[in-house]
């Protein structure tokens, strides 16, 4: 999973984003399914840690638990716009 990524180049600020509300939802649905791999990346790494061995992936749970994080802002970025569009509002 790439950090630094934005579906169709868009950054967090509201103004950069679509006007298209398809497109929105098609970034939301991308940003879902990496959220779900950043998930499933956690448990996979909680789940190989063996302290006995001194086996440990403190790092890498770390920066999959804030890639979820941002992507979950991400989401709820794009959501808002939507509304927004929605109502008139921009």
């Amino acid at each position: 999973m790439n950090q630094n990524r934005n579906p169709g180049g868009a950054s967090a600020l509201s103004s950069d984003l679509p006007q298209d509300i398809s497109a929105l939802k098609a970034q939301i649905e991308t940003l879902t399914a990496d959220k779900k791999a950043a998930e499933a990346k956690v448990i996979h790494l909680r789940a190989s840690e063996d302290p006995a061995k001194g086996v440990f992936h403190n790092q890498e749970i770390f920066q999959a638990q804030q890639d979820k994080l941002r992507l979950d802002t991400e989401i709820v970025i794009r959501r808002n716009k939507i509304r927004r569009i929605e109502l008139g509002m921009e």
